[in-house]
C-alpha cells in the first residue's frame, strides 16, 4: 500500500507526507505496525488522534451538490 501513494503531495495534519513513508518504510514499518496493533487490540486512541480539520475539496468545477465535494481530513 505504501508504494501506491502519489509522490510530492502535501503533508497531512501530522505534517508527514507520503514520501516520508515510502522512503522510510523499511525502517519504521515494524514500529508502526506495533503501535497500530496496540491501538486495535487495546482500543486505546489518544485524544489528539481523534481530531482533525475537515476540508471539502471540489471534485469538479463549480460544484452544486454535496456529492461533488471530497472531504479530506488533515
Amino acid at each position: 500500500m505504501v508504494e501506491q501513494g502519489k509522490a510530492n503531495k502535501a503533508s497531512g495534519y501530522d505534517a508527514i507526507c507520503h514520501d516520508f513513508y515510502k522512503l522510510a518504510w523499511e525502517i519504521i514499518k515494524d514500529d508502526l505496525l506495533v503501535v497500530l496493533h496496540h491501538m486495535y487490540t487495546e482500543g486505546t486512541i489518544l485524544e489528539s488522534q481523534k481530531q482533525g480539520i475537515i476540508v471539502c475539496v471540489p471534485k469538479k468545477h463549480n460544484p452544486t451538490r454535496s456529492e461533488e465535494y471530497r472531504p479530506l481530513t488533515g
